[in-house]
């Protein structure tokens, strides 16, 4: 991630009667990270401190797979195309037979991957996960679907 500092310089004179006064306004707009920005003022020598600041959501996590699927559980990874991470991930579930049904939420994970327990064996499943910041959340990965596989318990 670069990071830039933008600086604009402004010089102005200001005519009262026989006397001018030269003065001058100092910008300068500073990224600190990819999502922050902050500007600040310097006029006639005088330090402003973060006139500005603006934030911005995060972008959605990418490269979303699913490996070690289960009878009741599904492990998945992610990639996060930033070089400044999310506070956390929210992971979201459900089975894709449930149109009408809400999405089974996992929030606060804070690693780029996570093992889902307690699904329905033999059960087709569509997962995504989205990032959050002190903004707010950020728009979701693209879905993945797994099916879970049988018990392997015999039934008499």
């Amino acid at each position: 991630m670069c990071r830039h500092t933008i600086k604009y310089f402004y010089s102005y004179t200001v005519q009262e009667g026989q006397n001018s006064t030269s003065r001058y306004l100092y910008l300068v707009l500073k990224q600190t990270t990819a999502a922050h920005i902050c500007a600040y003022l310097h006029f006639d020598g005088l330090k402003i401190t973060r006139v500005l600041c603006v934030s911005a959501l995060p972008v959605a996590p990418i490269s979303l797979m699913l490996s070690e699927v289960g009878a009741t559980s599904a492990r998945l990874s992610w990639s996060y195309p930033k070089e400044d991470e999310p506070q956390y991930y929210v992971l979201q579930y459900k089975p894709r037979t449930a149109v009408n049904q809400a999405y089974s939420e996992i929030s606060g994970i804070i690693t780029g991957f996570y093992t889902v327990r307690g699904l329905s064996p033999f059960t087709e499943y569509e997962f995504h996960v989205s990032a959050f910041n002190n903004i707010g959340r950020g728009p979701s990965s693209k879905s993945v679907t797994a099916t879970t596989g049988e018990t392997g318990r015999c039934l008499n």
